[in-house]
This record gives structure tokens, sequence and C-alpha cells, in this order.
């Protein structure tokens, strides 16, 4: 097939013509990489001469070499840009055969940089996938660093259901570098903390809190829209009242007030008060 004789590499002939036969002779040894010797008994002026002879034939040759190597690569990037019935094999050929060619076309500086832009190239893919790893990594460490902590305060809290608290708690929270007390600089160490959205004791008004997942969990379990997530606001029985944020009197039918908070107690004391232990109010 005409593209398959194509892409083969020809052997390349040096012929000498009208030269000097002894600096021809010299120059096709060198060619071929053998040791070129100089004639016994030359004067240092047919030395001189010789030499010139042998570089400007091997100048002469490296040129027209370089030529027919430029034919060949010209010839190999018009078929691999233009045929289009070569096949997967032929195409790998072509283009083993073009890398070939183009790496014997560079000049021994030119053929330094390409190595080096190759290393560099390779280099920078392989760090590119170690920073990757090492941010996936991170970000694992980070997402079960906070998870743990956040569940570890849960259940020192007797949450019914600790992966519920995380799930509420965990966009508020975040992992950061702590600081040396001496120096005010990063120490390398990292602390979970909770941004928990409270309010004022003072006037009521929403503030942002800095808190540890322990400070963070406990606060909910005195907050009455949690309150129903831990065990330490119910005691056993059964039944409710609304007074008392859920919590459910015992089998004696009274409330345990140290489960209360101070509102909820003077809430239970004057609406409930037999839930305390005391005498109920007189109704009129």
């Amino acid at each position: 097939m005409f593209v398959s004789d194509r892409y083969k590499s020809c052997a390349l002939v040096a012929c000498y013509e009208g030269e000097d036969e002894a600096a021809a002779a010299a120059a096709a040894a060198a060619a071929a990489g053998e040791e070129v010797k100089v004639p016994e008994g030359f004067t240092q002026e047919q030395q001189k001469k010789f030499n010139d002879a042998v570089a400007a034939e091997r100048r002469k040759q490296e040129a027209k070499y370089r030529k027919e190597l430029e034919k060949t690569e010209s010839t190999y990037k018009e078929l691999l840009a233009n045929s289009k019935s070569l096949t997967e094999k032929e195409r790998a050929t072509l283009q083993e055969n073009l890398e070939t060619i183009q790496g014997q076309l560079r000049s021994k500086e030119q053929q330094a940089a390409q190595e080096k832009k190759e290393l560099e190239a390779a280099y920078q893919g392989k760090l590119t996938v170690a920073e990757r790893r090492a941010e996936a990594a991170e970000v694992r460490w980070r997402d079960s660093t906070i998870m743990r902590a956040l569940q570890d305060a849960a259940v020192e809290n007797e949450s019914y259901s600790p992966t519920q608290v995380v799930t509420l708690l965990k966009s508020m929270t975040k992992l950061v570098e702590s600081v040396d007390d001496k120096t005010g600089r990063p120490n390398g160490t990292y602390k979970v903390v909770v941004e928990f959205p409270d309010k004022d004791a003072t006037n009521g008004q929403e503030v942002m809190t800095t808190r540890t997942p322990a400070e963070a969990v406990k606060r909910m379990t005195e907050i009455p829209e949690f309150q129903n997530l831990f065990k330490r606001n119910v005691v056993s029985g059964v039944g409710g009242n609304s007074a008392i944020g859920g919590l459910t009197p015992g089998s004696n039918g009274r409330i345990d007030v140290r489960n209360l908070t101070h509102e909820q107690y003077l809430k239970v004391r004057a609406e409930n008060p037999e839930l305390l232990g005391l005498r109920p109010n007189k109704r009129r």
C-alpha cells in the first residue's frame, strides 16, 4: 500500500564527489562513528588543512542529512494530518517515527531543553495529583474531627439521637487553628468551635456566640425548642404538659425540679403546683 511504504524510515547514504580523497575518507569514517586517524608525516600546515577539510565535509553531510530529515518530518506530519484511512497501528508507527526524527533534528541544547520541559510536565502532573490527594485527605480529616466532637458532646449530654444533634450543629461548626498565648501566632494545633445563635439574657436580642461542642450541646438542653432531644429533660412516666416544655411526671405524679429551668419552675409553680408536690391554687 502507498501509505505504508511512505511512513517507513529510509536509509541515508553519504556520497562524496570532487573532494580530496583523504578528507572524504576521513569524513566518511567520522560519519560512521569510526576514529579519524591523521596520516603519518603531516606537517603543521597539512594538519590544519586536513582538519579543515574534515570539518567542512562533516558540516556538508550534516546539512544534507538534516535536509533529508526535515523532508521526512514534513511527509510524516502531512500523512498524520490528512490520511484518514490509517489504522491505529499505522498511525502509532508514524507518530513514533516522527518523534524520533524530531529528536534527531534538535540540537544538544534544544534536546536538553525539551527533556527538561518533559520532566517538568511529568513532575507537575505528579505534583497536581499529590496536591489533590492531600486536599481530599484534609477535608476528610476535618469532617471526621468535627463529627466526632459533636457526637461526643451529644452522647455526654444524653441525647436520644446523637446523629440528629450532629446534623443540627454541623453547618455551624468549623475547625480553627489555636493561637499561642505568648506569641499570638498559630501553634499548629486545631480546635472545634460552634458558632451558636442564642439570645442575650438581659435584653432578649439575638446574638452569635462561639462555644465548644460540649458547651453548645449543653446550651441546647436549656432551650425549650431542643429539650425534647435529651433524656435529662424527660422523666419516667406517661403524659405531658405544655407548661413544662414536654417534660413528663414520674410514677409519683411529680416532676424532677432538677430538669427544669428557672422560667419553667415558675410557670409550673403558678399553673400546676401539684406537679411539684405543692398544694393546688384555690380556684374561684
